[in-house]
């Protein structure tokens, strides 16, 4: 019975340890929701709360919104936005479309900030940096339709990729509500994770019961 009462114990801490993880998860949502809780904070929180409890690919999102993406992933998703014309393509769930900025390609040499492009002729930018450094540009300039700010290089065309600071802040709200979905989506997968080693664990003691008997 002593390998039985250890699997017991073994299923109790598993039990606890996914009701904590659960819980914390949607309270980092609630609270990233009510906007007690920067958005990199949220992540950090998140990616504590769930290594170790879910496979590390479901995490590659948070790291990438955190960290920022890798330059051939920007190149590739940009590239395929604009040979499909229309950001409503049949792409992953994973696919960062809410890190497209509408701007314009101006060139280094000029001085002045380019006038608003007309809804035919705008230009995409994807961008690629993490939530830490966009929270730290939001916290120094103006959020305006008005004001205009480089985020891009293209060293090739000698050319700077300009948006508005409005476009910008809505990168950072729309990521906003997409981790909230994802935090949800994570705490029923912790959940689901841990209920499948729970099943497993005690049809295991079961077996062991019964032939201890």
């Amino acid at each position: 019975m002593d390998c039985s009462y250890a699997l017991l114990k073994s299923y109790n801490f598993i039990l606890v340890d996914m009701l904590v993880r659960f819980r914390y998860l949607k309270r980092i949502k609630n609270r990233l929701a009510a906007g007690r809780l920067s958005l990199s904070d949220a992540i950090l929180s998140a990616l504590k709360f769930c290594r170790g409890a879910i496979p590390e690919s479901h995490l590659r999102l948070l790291n990438r919104e955190l960290l920022g993406y890798l330059t051939e992933e920007s190149e590739d998703i940009i590239s395929r936005f604009s040979e499909s014309e229309s950001i409503a393509t049949n792409w992953s769930k994973e696919a960062p479309l809410h890190r497209l900025l509408v701007g314009s390609w101006v060139p280094l040499s000029s001085s002045a900030a380019p006038a608003l492009p007309e809804s035919k002729s705008q230009e995409y930018c994807f961008y690629s940096d993490g939530i830490c450094e966009l929270e730290l540009l939001l916290a120094r300039v103006s959020i305006s339709d008005h004001t205009w700010i480089g985020v891009a290089k293209d060293q090739d065309r000698n050319r700077l990729f300009m948006c508005t600071t409005r476009a910008l802040q809505n990168v950072y709200d729309l990521a906003k509500s997409r981790l909230c979905e994802y935090l949800e989506w994570l705490a029923q997968e912790v959940l689901s994770v841990s209920i499948s080693d729970k099943a497993a664990e005690a049809r295991l003691i079961l077996l062991l019961t019964r032939r201890d008997k």
